[in-house]
């Protein structure tokens, strides 16, 4: 005993109290070492449910002649359904701007234009089938496509708008200014995305416009007011 233990050599059987201290020490590596195993082999044993993915009512994905109809097709749309398809009554409407010239009326007709718009409105809304989603279409007139949205988002009660961005200039690094007036206090140019993000008070997803192809995909970075996707 004194060979292993040589603190018990040291302690004077007549005081018992003399190993309150040993006790407690061994009490508490005890106790220590079992909640350490049951911490290791918890994962083991118990099982942990995934939170529901957050879905939305009413999407609005804006988009114009200026906008890469691909990656409309192929990116922002599929995210709109995907959002939609497990609330009953949801629905993603899928807004197409015309830019009327300030010589002409807003109503003054289009022709070419909407003929453009609506064949492409007919091929997001074979997208929407696709998904089992009802896809809403609409032509707006209008002069800038960031007050057209904006009208939208609020005549529809959006609670998520999908947008696009437009695909940089040589040099640019990010999306070209549509509309010569939307510029900042300093008197810069104010991207599109900026400008919605800012003035639109539902959640935003920024679908980027990342290959001339058309191809890109939401992230974090362009995702603006609380989304939790």
């Amino acid at each position: 005993m004194e060979t292993l233990f040589p603190i018990f050599a040291r302690i004077d059987p007549t005081h018992p109290e003399e190993y309150v201290p040993i006790f407690l020490v061994v009490a508490f590596g005890i106790a220590g070492a079992f909640f350490l195993l049951r911490v290791i082999f918890a994962g083991h044993h118990e099982r942990t449910a995934a939170l529901p993915a957050k879905t939305f009512s009413s999407v609005v994905v804006p988009t114009c002649d200026s906008l890469p109809v691909e990656t409309l097709l192929t990116e922002a749309l599929p995210v709109a359904c995907s959002l939609t398809a497990a609330r009953p009554g949801a629905r993603v409407v899928v807004t197409y701007s015309i830019a009327v010239p300030r010589a002409l009326p807003p109503d003054a007709p289009m022709p070419e234009e909407e003929e453009a718009a609506r064949a492409l409105l007919e091929r997001a809304a074979k997208v929407g089938r696709a998904y089992g989603v009802p896809v809403a279409t609409e032509v707006r007139k209008g002069r800038k496509f960031v007050d057209d949205t904006l009208k939208a988002a609020n005549e529809h009660r959006a609670d998520l708008v999908v947008l696009v961005s437009a695909p940089p200039p040589a040099g640019v690094a990010e999306d070209p200014v549509l509309g010569a007036e939307d510029i900042t206090g300093d008197g810069r140019p104010e991207t599109l995305s900026s400008a919605l993000l800012r003035r639109l008070t539902c959640e935003v997803v920024v679908i980027r416009h990342n290959s001339p192809s058309g191809g890109g995909a939401p992230s974090p970075i362009d995702s603006g007011r609380r989304p939790s996707l």
